[in-house]
C-alpha cells in the first residue's frame, strides 16, 4: 500500500499526540497542529494536510466522542492496556521495588509514583496510561502492607536494613514474634525519619501540586557542633536529605563540610587540608585574619559556608549559585588552630554599588564587636576602590541595628576629628577651630558610606533637618540701581529742605511737657536740632 503522508511528519504527529495526552488534554486538531508547529517550525496548514493524509493511511486514528473529534495512536490504543494486563501483580511489585531501590540513592527523602513512572519509561519497561498507573498504585499498597516498602506520605522508601546478626539470631532461635516486632519497629523508625525529612504528607501533597515546599514544622538540624561549641540553630537549612533529617550535625572548621557523627568527622579531620580558608589573606592584626574566597574558584567551600549561614539567617536564599560572589571570611587563631568567626559576601559586578550582600557572625562570637569589624572592613574596601558603598536592601532587623550603630559612630568620629584638630604636643587642651565647613560628599569620602545612608543617620541624630520652602516663601527685594526713571516735574520739590522759620512737629516728648516746648523753630540752616529726636511715642497735636 502506498503511503500518502510523509513518514517523518507522521512520526512527529504521533509524538505530538502522545505529548498532548501526557498533559491531560484532548488531542484535538488544533492542539496537535500547534504542538508540531512549535516543535519543528512547520506551517499549520502543512501539518493539517499531513494529519489528514495520516488518517487516510490509518497511521493516525480519528475518534468522534460527544461531538468532538480527537486523534489517537492506533498502536497505543490496545498496546498499553494489553501490556498492563499481561503483567501479574508480582511483576508490578517487582518493578516498583526495583525503581525505588535505584532512585533512593539520589532521592533520600522518598520516591513518588511520578518519578517511578519516569524511571520505568526510560528503561522501556513502562508504556503509561491510566490502567498502568492504577496497577502501579495497587502494587505500592501491597508492598507497604507486606513490608517490602515503607510509605512516607505520598512517597515510598526502601525497607531499613536490619543487622544480619540480629536477624540470624531471631530466625535461628525460632522467635517469629520477636522478629516481627523488631521488623515493625524498624519500619516505624523509617516512617518517622521520612516524615521528618518531608515535613508532612500534606506538605508533600502541596509540594507535588504547586511545586513549592510548605512551611517546615521544626528546625533541621536543631544543633550543630562546630569546634568546641554546640550551637542551637535558628532556622532550617537545605542540607542533603540524609543530613537534614538528623538532630545534630558536626561541621568541620576547615572545609565546613557537615557530617552525621563525631566519628565520621574525626576520620575526616586528619585528611582535611588546608586548615585555612582557600583564598588570599587580605588582613591580619593580632589573632584575627580576613581571607578573600572566590565563589568560582572555591565553589564547594562557599556552598558549605552558605548552608551554614542559612541556619542563622531567615531571608537568605543563595545556597549553590555562588560563582558571581566574593566571600570575605573572618577567622580567629589560637593554639588549637583557625576558627571561623563570620563572613560577608558581595557581588563581583554590581550596578547598585552594594558592598555587602550577606553578613553573618556565628552565635558564639556575637556581641563581641566582630559584626562592626566586618562592616568596617567592607567600607575600608570601598574607600580603597574610591567609591561609596551601601549594603544590599532591604536590611534585616539585626542588620538594620548593626548598620545604624556603625553609621552613628562613623559620623560622630568624623565630627570629633574636625572640631578638635590635633593640638601641639606640649598643649594637652585641644583647640577648637572657629570656622567649620562639612558637606555630605566630604563625609561620604571619609567614611566610604553613601550620602543617603549618612543623611538618614544625621536626621536620626537630630543634626540634620528639612526646611520646607512652601511655608516661608522667599522675600523679594528691590534693587535701586535697576531703576531707570526720571520724574516729570522739574521744579524744586516741596520736601527738598525745610525753610528757616518753619514750624516742626516733634514726636516723642513726655506728656508733661507743654505745647510751647513741643513746638520749636528750625535753625537758620534748616536743620532740626538733635535734642528733638527721641523714640517713637503717641503723636502730640497742637492746640
Amino acid at each position: 500500500m502506498v503511503k500518502l503522508a510523509n513518514p517523518v511528519y507522521t512520526g512527529w504527529i504521533l509524538a505530538a499526540i502522545c505529548k498532548v495526552r501526557a498533559q491531560k488534554q484532548r488531542p484535538s486538531e488544533a492542539r496537535v497542529c500547534q504542538a508540531v508547529s512549535l516543535a519543528h517550525g512547520l506551517d499549520t496548514d502543512t501539518v493539517r494536510e499531513q494529519l489528514e493524509l495520516s488518517v487516510q493511511d490509518r497511521a493516525v486514528l480519528r475518534v468522534l466522542s460527544k461531538g468532538q473529534v480527537s486523534y489517537r495512536d492506533p498502536a497505543q490504543k490496545s498496546g498499553h492496556k494489553l501490556a498492563a494486563r499481561q503483567r501479574s501483580a508480582g511483576d508490578w511489585e517487582s518493578l516498583l521495588r526495583r525503581a525505588v531501590s535505584a532512585l533512593y540513592v539520589r532521592h533520600c527523602g522518598g520516591i513518588g509514583l511520578a518519578e517511578v513512572e519516569a524511571w520505568l519509561r526510560r528503561g522501556g519497561q513502562y508504556v503509561g496510561g491510566a490502567d498502568s498507573r492504577r496497577l502501579l498504585r495497587l502494587a505500592g499498597r501491597r508492598c507497604v502492607e507486606t513490608g517490602r516498602l515503607v510509605r512516607a506520605g505520598p512517597r515510598f522508601l526502601p525497607p531499613p536494613k536490619w543487622p544480619q546478626a540480629v536477624e540470624e539470631d531471631l530466625v535461628s532461635n525460632a522467635q517469629p514474634a520477636l522478629y516481627m516486632l523488631y521488623n515493625s519497629i524498624l519500619h516505624l523508625m523509617a516512617y518517622v525519619s521520612g516524615v521528618l525529612n518531608c515535613s508532612s504528607s500534606e506538605t508533600l501533597r502541596e509540594e507535588d501540586e504547586c511545586g513549592c515546599p510548605g512551611e517546615p514544622c521544626a528546625r533541621h538540624p536543631a544543633i550543630i557542633v562546630c569546634g568546641t561549641y554546640a550551637v542551637d540553630t535558628w532556622y532550617s537549612s537545605p542540607y542533603p536529605a540524609h543530613l537534614a533529617r538528623l538532630h545534630t550535625l558536626y561541621v568541620c572548621e576547615s572545609c565546613l563540610c557537615a557530617f552525621p557523627s563525631s566519628a565520621s568527622l574525626a576520620r575526616h579531620s586528619p585528611r582535611c587540608q588546608p586548615p585555612l580558608p582557600p583564598g588570599p589573606e587580605l588582613y591580619r592584626h593580632g589573632n584575627l585574619a580576613v581571607f578573600q574566597v572566590d565563589g568560582k574558584q572555591s565553589k564547594p567551600y562557599c556552598q558549605n559556608l552558605c548552608l551554614l549561614a542559612k541556619l542563622f539567617l531567615d531571608h537568605k536564599t543563595l545556597y549553590y549559585d555562588v560563582e558571581p560572589f566574593l566571600f570575605y571570611v573572618l577567622t580567629r587563631h589560637d593554639a588549637a588552630g583557625s576558627h571561623l568567626v563570620g563572613y560577608f559576601s558581595k557581588e563581583k559586578l554590581c550596578q547598585q554599588r552594594y558592598n555587602v550582600s550577606c553578613l553573618m557572625v556565628l552565635p558564639q562570637y556575637q556581641r563581641l564587636g566582630y559584626g562592626q569589624l566586618l562592616i568596617d572592613f567592607s567600607y575600608l574596601l570601598s574607600r580603597k576602590e574610591g567609591k561609596a558603598g551601601t549594603p544590599e536592601k532591604p536590611l534585616s532587623e539585626l542588620g538594620r541595628l548593626s548598620y545604624t550603630a556603625y553609621w552613628r559612630r562613623a559620623i560622630l568620629t568624623q565630627l570629633v576629628a574636625i572640631t578638635r584638630p590635633a593640638s601641639n604636643p606640649g598643649d594637652k587642651s585641644p583647640k577648637v577651630s572657629s570656622a567649620l565647613t562639612l558637606s555630605l560628599a566630604a563625609l561620604s569620602k571619609a567614611t566610604g558610606a553613601c550620602t543617603a545612608d549618612l543623611a538618614s543617620t544625621l536626621v536620626q541624630l537630630g543634626l540634620l533637618g528639612h526646611r520646607s520652602q512652601k511655608s516661608r516663601p522667599q522675600r523679594l527685594t528691590l534693587d535701586a540701581e535697576a531703576l531707570h526713571w526720571t520724574p516729570s516735574l522739574t521744579g524744586a520739590s516741596e520736601m527738598e529742605k525745610v525753610r528757616e522759620g518753619d514750624i516742626v512737629f516733634v514726636f516723642g516728648r513726655k506728656p508733661a511737657e507743654t505745647q510751647a516746648e513741643m513746638v520749636r523753630p528750625c535753625s537758620k540752616d534748616g536743620r532740626i536740632p538733635k535734642d528733638l529726636l527721641f523714640g517713637r511715642l503717641p503723636r502730640t497735636r497742637l492746640a
